[in-house]
């Protein structure tokens, strides 16, 4: 898992892994939580929990496989990352 701070406060979070509460907290510490990347069909086990944690987070993927990641896990993929991410 990956976390990039995309300004003073906000944060993207790529390929999200399995968390507990202590996880959780210490990337609430980091910053909000803005964007989380499920970057493939592969990485999607943890997605829906780190978007049911973070519900104001924009739950992304690549536009092309975003109708399989919706199916994996029931990942709440809700746009793709090319049109949100810089």
């Amino acid at each position: 898992m990956t976390v990039v701070r995309v300004n003073e406060n906000q944060l993207v979070l790529f390929s999200v892994a399995a968390a507990e509460d202590a996880t959780f907290a210490a990337v609430e510490a980091l910053g909000e939580v803005a964007v989380i990347v499920v970057t493939s069909e592969h990485h999607t086990s943890y997605g829906a929990a780190w978007a049911a944690r973070f519900p104001e987070a924009v739950v992304v993927g690549p536009g092309p496989m975003l109708d399989v990641i919706r199916e994996r896990e029931h990942v709440p993929v809700t746009a793709a990352a090319e049109d949100v991410l810089p």
